[in-house]
């Protein structure tokens, strides 16, 4: 006699598989709509599968220039080092992050990132990239440091002798 599955419980199982899958896809939406940063996801050729913005505009290249392509294809040479430094760590199972500049609609942006391994099976299978833009504090350093400099300067200027009145 063989073995006939259930094809009633077969059904409910995948129906109840389903409203999970649903479920969690309604809840991922929903953590990325809080986040002001981009994400973006690689395969384990580092094409870009995946992406999230708060605002489109806030991209390098629109999503149809990138989606599919590898990261070396799309963004800037300045970058690629970096990248590459961080997906050989991401293949070892570890987090890489690293900081990146980006004209962006003729502005300079200032970018933090941090990779993270996707890992099914002991099995590397692409990154997870979180870019937070970090323009609004590199400024704020750079009039910090300005500022800092001209007090230094204020306080090495020597001082002015006193006079005595006869």
């Amino acid at each position: 006699m063989l073995f006939k599955p259930n094809c009633r419980e077969e059904l409910e199982e995948c129906k109840r598989r389903i409203e999970r899958l649903k479920h969690s896809e309604i809840r991922l939406k929903g953590i990325l709509s809080s986040l002001d940063d981009l994400v973006f996801v690689f395969d384990k050729e580092g094409r870009f599968t995946f992406y999230h913005t708060p605002d489109e505009k806030r991209l390098y290249r629109p999503p149809k220039k990138f989606m599919g392509k590898k990261h070396s294809e799309v963004m800037p040479t300045h970058m690629d080092k970096m990248f590459i430094e961080a997906i050989k760590k991401n293949k070892n199972g570890k987090v890489a992050e690293y900081e990146y500049r980006l004209k962006i609609a003729g502005k300079t942006r200032y970018y933090f990132a941090k990779l993270s391994p996707i890992i099914t099976n002991n099995k590397y299978e692409g990154s997870v990239a979180v870019a937070r833009d970090v323009t609004k504090l590199k400024e704020g350093e750079k009039r910090l440091k300005k500022r800092n400099e001209e007090l230094r300067k204020f306080k090495t200027k020597p001082k002015p002798k006193k006079r005595k009145l006869k």
